[in-house]
């Protein structure tokens, strides 16, 4: 009687003693674990921006060399193809009512872009992007009648941010050679997404121009609503 007790007593304390361990590893592996970013909620596919949406923004530009600020509104759209493809497609114009002395003024200048655009991830939050388009711009001032246009191009690359599940944003550069003039911008935006669908945010634009630019330099602040589509 005395061997057999001693013997389930052998067999017993290990068996306790590996299931004790085993679940205080368990719990350990639980509390140390780090759940991966879940971004289902405000993207289309595991991406750490949106890439398919549509945009309507509108801003102010400062020139460096003239006085008035030029109102500037636009609409844009990209889709995303696959998970590396976007295709881009976007409207901007910007009017004029004042010269440089005051006197009145109706002038608008207008261009539309059609593009590619391919993204690359190298973190869980944060992809690379570069991107072509060809443009096509026109301006019409009443006060002379004339109307020039113009085909261009623009070519970019930008970082695209993630942070939570629900802010995006892009910092970035652009070189765009347009109306016999060229630019280099650099670039920077935010988006919150407030629904699922509906996101608002500011943008900026900082642009050297090439010299044969009487108006100079420029910067550019607006605001920006964009609809997302899955």
């Amino acid at each position: 009687m005395t061997s057999r007790l001693l013997k389930s007593a052998i067999v017993t304390i290990p068996t306790i003693f590996l299931s004790t361990n085993v679940f205080s590893a368990e719990e350990e592996k639980k509390e140390t674990s780090i759940e991966p970013i879940d971004f289902t909620t405000y993207r289309a596919i595991d991406t750490p921006v949106n890439y398919s949406y549509i945009a309507l923004n509108l801003g102010k530009d400062d020139y460096d060399n003239f006085d008035p600020s030029v109102t500037t509104a636009g609409l844009r759209g990209q889709v995303l193809l696959n998970e590396r493809y976007i295709f881009k497609m976007g409207y901007e114009t910007s009017l004029l009512d004042k010269d440089n002395a005051g006197n009145d003024l109706s002038y608008q200048s207008s261009v539309f872009g059609m593009g590619i655009g391919l993204r690359q991830a190298i973190f869980k939050t944060t992809d690379i992007e570069f991107d072509a388009h060809v443009l096509y711009n026109w301006r019409d001032n009443d006060q002379t009648n004339k109307s020039e246009q113009e085909l261009g191009y623009k070519v970019g690359a930008y970082i695209n941010q993630g942070i939570g599940d629900s802010f995006e944003g892009t910092l970035g550069v652009n070189y765009v050679s347009e109306y016999s003039q060229e630019s280099f911008n650099f670039l920077l935006s935010g988006t919150q997404y407030i629904t699922e669908y509906v996101g608002l945010g500011l943008d900026g634009k900082l642009s050297n121009r090439s010299s044969s630019t009487f108006t100079g330099d420029l910067l550019y602040v607006g605001v920006h609503l964009r609809l997302a589509f899955y």
